[in-house]
């Protein structure tokens, strides 16, 4: 299959696309928009030296080479790891552009059953598997059981970052239940764009 394979967008626009495949890339979040979250993440007073940002929802490994490029440690995981082999993209792009990257933790998991013990973490991601198109029966049911997990896992005054269509903002706002405080923040997508997203910050 067509893969992207361009060396000149190392570290520039979308390098942690590198060697994944068109279909898969489409469904990845864009350096732009990750640069936007970065900065809001480390603002909100990340410590690299200490924290780590859980990712649920990890797909191919290329948002985990993203982050740990920039020094962010992840702990990243998906429900279809072993067809995705994240592990392979990530070696892959070490071998290729000889990355030095922050630490990572990649797994076989479920977003809905996460195995994180309870209060343990301070940062979330969440970017739900849907990109341009949804392939999935009941993305609100499957976002809602891991907006759950997301709160189990959190400490007090974590931070979790929801990012995905902005068609779901306002039934996301008014129906996932999250009685804590919630912020949306505006230009995570161009005006011009055809499948805009949105990003929104709860605080536990």
């Amino acid at each position: 299959m067509e893969k992207i394979n361009d060396p000149s967008s190392l570290l520039v626009n979308n390098f942690h696309k590198l060697g994944l495949e068109i279909q898969q890339a489409k469904y990845t979040l864009g350096t732009e928009k990750l640069d936007t979250i970065r900065k809001i993440v480390l603002k909100d007073g990340f410590d690299k030296n200490q924290d780590r940002l859980i990712i649920p929802f990890g797909g191919p490994g290329s948002i985990t080479i993203y982050w740990s490029v920039h020094g962010i440690r992840t702990m990243a995981g998906d429900i279809l790891y072993n067809e995705y082999n994240p592990d392979g993209l990530i070696e892959r792009f070490k071998k290729t552009y000889q990355g030095q990257l922050a630490s990572y933790d990649l797994t076989l998991w479920d977003a809905t059953n996460l195995p994180i013990e309870n209060n343990s973490e301070k940062f979330a991601l969440v970017n739900p598997p849907y990109g341009i198109e949804c392939e999935i029966d009941n993305p609100l049911s499957l976002l809602k059981k891991n907006t759950q997990e997301i709160s189990r896992i959190l400490k007090i005054n974590g931070i979790a970052y929801y990012i995905f269509p902005k068609t779901w903002e306002t039934i996301f706002m008014d129906t996932m239940h999250l009685s804590n405080e919630k912020t949306i923040i505006p230009g995570i997508s161009n005006s011009n764009s055809a499948n805009p997203l949105c990003l929104i910050k709860v605080k536990t």
